[in-house]
């Protein structure tokens, strides 16, 4: 599926008349408000004063400041463009439109338009680890760190043993509805220890306030796995939804149990009050080109809501540091039901 954008442009000068406008930036990263600067010309390309010039804009979220008024001595008008950021990203397609004379008393319409992107970065969210990312991660009030693994591969993983803020955010406060997906292994070769986890963060404002959602060991045996969504409100944490997990799913084999030196795709997603989550094994060797369940471990059949956090970044995090992450990678989420 793919979404395309088309902006109507004047190529050439109308007969009568036309209106350059430009775009500052073209791309704006959140929290941040562009701006569009349209000139109104006639047909001999002379700036218009004095005359009635609106603006557009496309797009849930978006606002244009002072959207209608008149261009001034140099025939031009410039107003912001804000977007509320509650997606990490947005094109928006931003028009001016006016009428001029054409030179017989009549007046014509004129029109042009240009995007705007309203993102983070200036690109959809993708770090692979491979020392080309692209965007610093900051570290939780536990403290984390980068650290290579193999050659030519690179991981985040926590600097603390113990600590349910160890790991670090990536994003924008403003951001409320996305989807965030990691893969995670446990790579110490001695298994998960008692009540040991890793997972993303979803909607993470301060050190005090967020939802995690990871895969928990509570030494219980083999239904000893949890997949867990938790929340921290006020410094409070409490668990949201739970789900025991004696395999891992698998799209073709036999769902296994879980094991170290493994890799593992976990993807939690928020609308609204809505939260999804789904975990499989990333490097089956039975069958390599596996990819992503269809089936929502939680948050499928039985909805999972809560509305105690309403943004926030999105981010990583374990509770030891065994547990090293790959491929992060952040979407605008489609509505699943």
């Amino acid at each position: 599926e793919f979404t395309a954008r088309m902006a109507p442009r004047n190529l050439t000068m109308s007969p009568w008349g036309n209106i350059d406008i430009i775009a500052t930036p073209a791309t704006v990263d959140c929290p941040d408000a562009g701006s569009v600067t349209a000139t109104l010309l006639d047909k001999n390309g002379e700036a218009v004063p004095s005359t009635s010039l609106t603006f557009n804009a496309t797009g849930a979220g978006v606002t244009l400041g002072n959207a209608s008024a008149n261009t001034n001595g140099s025939g031009e008008r410039t107003s912001t463009v804000d977007f509320d950021y509650t997606t990490p990203y947005i094109t928006s397609t931003v028009s001016a439109s006016a009428q001029v004379d054409d030179g017989s008393g009549n007046m014509r319409p004129v029109y042009n338009a240009t995007p705007i992107g309203f993102t983070f970065k200036g690109t959809n969210f993708i770090d692979p680890f491979d020392t080309s990312q692209p965007e610093p991660w900051l570290p939780l009030a536990g403290g984390g760190t980068e650290m290579d693994i193999p050659p030519g591969q690179e991981y985040f993983a926590s600097t603390q043993a113990q600590g349910i803020t160890s790991g670090a955010v990536n994003g924008c406060e403003n951001w409320r509805d996305y989807a965030v997906q990691t893969n995670f292994m446990e790579a110490s070769g001695t298994g998960w220890k008692p009540f040991d986890f890793a997972g993303v963060l979803l909607r993470h404002t301060d050190s005090n306030n967020y939802y995690w959602v990871v895969l928990q060991n509570l030494n219980s045996g083999p239904s000893g796995y949890e997949l867990r969504i938790w929340k921290r409100v006020g410094g409070v944490p409490n668990i949201v939804a739970q789900k025991v997990m004696t395999t891992i799913p698998d799209t073709v084999n036999t769902p296994a149990a879980f094991a170290v030196d493994t890799t593992y795709t976990l993807k939690a997603q928020i609308l609204g009050d809505d939260i999804r989550v789904k975990i499989w094994r990333t490097d089956d060797l039975a069958d390599p080109n596996a990819s992503e369940p269809t089936t929502w471990e939680l948050g499928g059949a039985t909805p999972v809501t809560d509305s105690s956090l309403v943004n926030g970044n999105f981010g990583v995090i374990s509770r030891d540091p065994i547990f090293h992450f790959d491929d992060v990678i952040l979407d605008n989420p489609v509505p699943i039901i």
